[in-house]
């Protein structure tokens, strides 16, 4: 998938800044952003900055795509248990 294919979806689900460049030009979508905080294993952190830089996206749009998916797939209602299943745990910040 091409950089400007990711653009339009991301556009397409509501993600991203309220303008979306493509090579072509600009794509309007206005939506309302939040900031939030993440933190991700080493290797998991170096595959989403090789994806965002491969695809000329920003690293918050790839993972709101990720999201979007999960979320979607996880309408079956067996997420929670899919999720403890590949490792999940609740994880809080250290000061």
């Amino acid at each position: 998938m091409h950089a400007k294919q990711i653009r339009q979806i991301l556009c397409d689900c509501g993600v991203g800044r309220s303008d979306l460049t493509t090579q072509r030009g600009t794509v309007p979508c206005a939506v309302p952003i939040r900031t939030v905080s993440h933190t991700l294993e080493g290797h998991l952190a170096e595959q989403l900055r090789y994806v965002a830089y491969r695809e000329r996206v920003s690293e918050s749009a790839v993972i709101e795509f990720a999201l979007r998916g999960l979320l979607v797939d996880g309408e079956d209602g067996q997420l929670g248990q899919r999720m403890r299943d590949g490792g999940a745990t609740l994880r809080r910040k250290v000061h």
